[in-house]
């Protein structure tokens, strides 16, 4: 069984399509990322779901752990967006563990 980590660098889809998120700082539990808009940053805890990969016309579901990056409606709950200087204080602020 693997962990796949986030990439450091992700093409975002959904309200930010087209934008690109780099990542600035991260520990087992929380990553935070700048987006490509300037003075633009999310921050969120690390979540892990089962991978899944498209095969034969299914989605099927792997032995490996995939770590996730938000959807937009997991803003506000376990993520967050905004200018750097907010969201990192709200970085610092998530917990470690």
């Amino acid at each position: 069984m693997e962990k796949i980590l986030l990439p450091t660098i992700i093409k975002l889809r959904g309200q930010c399509k087209g934008n690109i998120s780099t990542q600035l700082e991260r520990t087992e539990y929380k990553a935070l990322y700048r987006l490509s808009e300037k003075d633009y940053c999310e921050c969120f805890q690390i979540r892990v779901a089962k991978e899944k990969i498209f095969q034969n016309g299914k989605i099927i579901k792997t032995a490996n752990f995939k770590e996730i990056y938000p959807k937009d409606e997991s803003f506000g709950i376990w993520a967050w967006s905004g200018k750097e200087y907010k969201i990192r204080m709200i970085y610092e602020a998530l917990a470690d563990h």
